[in-house]
């Protein structure tokens, strides 16, 4: 009888491995969504609770995701299809034989040209041009350009399907989310306290990294301000603030601003000015994010700010932009856990 229950026991356990994994792999190419309508559902579970005591659960949940939509996803939408279609024009623009576009893009690399003539002369480089070496390998810089612009249009669309399914995943979470809890706490393998403290400190992380963004975005825009103002860029307080927008998009941020600003110098004959702007965006205003983010994130999470670094860029070398939230929650899910086996084996021991 006992060998009869071990085997049923290693059978079931052999079993419940199999589906995890085949669970896991049908549930792989929908982890950026799942991931996606967590963090929103956490975000948004304070406007949720409102609509639902007037509306009732399911009503609040609709009208908490419109929200969503509305105030997030159209925006964003938005932003994507300008920057995508700006890229694309100035790649036609390039590629055009006209000599009004020819002219305007040779202003450009002369600019350049003229601005690194100091350097190019330190290195011994004083008969290079940057015009030249462009018109020589157009053909080539062509085909580079085009392909991350291919791979674009292909992730754009994956990103619309990513965006649907979260869409749909937060309302289910909304709605059905509280009666959800109590069959997780159960099946999880920490005590009842215990995961109610990993629940908590899961929602604190995602607020914090939140909230982190924010902040750095805001950090971001104003340095990338001060640049313009020096500058002389015409209307700067507005480049601020498109520049603290983007800065609060994952993986797109301030070099969308400060470039073709740059560039815009440059043709308007101020070459020094252009140059100088984009190497301040890609020495400072760039690398604001790195610095100041774990710190901003560690010091409301109680994590290290080096944890929350490593965190969160292999998150989003891992997941793409939703691994700056999935990065630091695997980071939290990871230290619960820890506590939970230190606690135990502490308990072992005093026994």
């Amino acid at each position: 009888m006992e060998l009869a229950q071990r085997y049923s026991y290693a059978a079931l356990l052999v079993l419940s491995l199999a589906l995890l994994v085949v669970g896991g792999l049908i549930l792989r190419p929908f982890v950026p969504a799942l991931v996606w309508a967590l963090v929103l559902a956490i975000l948004t579970q304070p406007i949720y609770e409102r609509c639902r005591r007037r509306l009732g659960d399911s009503f609040g949940a609709g009208v908490t995701v419109l929200a969503t939509v509305l105030f997030v996803g159209l925006p964003l939408t938005v932003v994507g299809t300008f920057l995508y279609l700006q890229i694309l024009d100035a790649l036609q623009a390039i590629g055009s034989q006209s000599t009004s576009t020819r002219n305007s893009f040779q202003v450009v690399l002369d600019g350049v040209t003229k601005a690194l003539a100091p350097l190019l002369r330190a290195l011994g480089q004083e008969d290079f041009s940057l015009t030249d070496w462009v018109a020589s390998n157009r053909q080539m810089l062509m085909e580079a350009v085009r392909q991350p612009l291919g791979q674009a249009a292909v992730g754009a669309g994956k990103g619309v399907f990513t965006a649907v399914v979260a869409l749909l995943t937060l309302f289910f979470l909304l709605r059905d989310g509280g009666r959800l809890r109590e069959p997780a706490v159960e099946l999880s393998p920490l005590t009842p306290a215990q995961t109610e403290s990993l629940f908590q400190r899961i929602g604190q992380t995602v607020r914090a990294v939140f909230v982190g963004i924010v902040l750095v975005a805001i950090v971001q825009g104003l340095a990338a301000g001060v640049g313009y103002f020096v500058a002389g860029v015409p209307n700067p307080v507005v480049w601020t603030l498109v520049t603290i927008v983007l800065c609060a998009i994952p993986l797109l941020g301030s070099p969308l601003v400060y470039v073709p600003l740059g560039v815009t110098l440059i043709t308007q004959g101020r070459p020094l000015a252009g140059v100088l702007l984009m190497a301040y965006g890609f020495a400072v205003v760039s690398n604001i994010d790195n610095v100041l983010r774990p710190f901003i994130i560690g010091a409301q999470t109680n994590l290290h700010p080096m944890a929350v670094f490593f965190s969160l860029l292999g998150g989003v070398f891992l997941l793409g932009p939703v691994g700056l939230m999935a990065g630091p929650m695997v980071l939290t899910v990871a230290l619960c856990l820890a506590d939970a086996l230190r606690e135990a084996r502490r308990e072992a021991t005093a026994a």
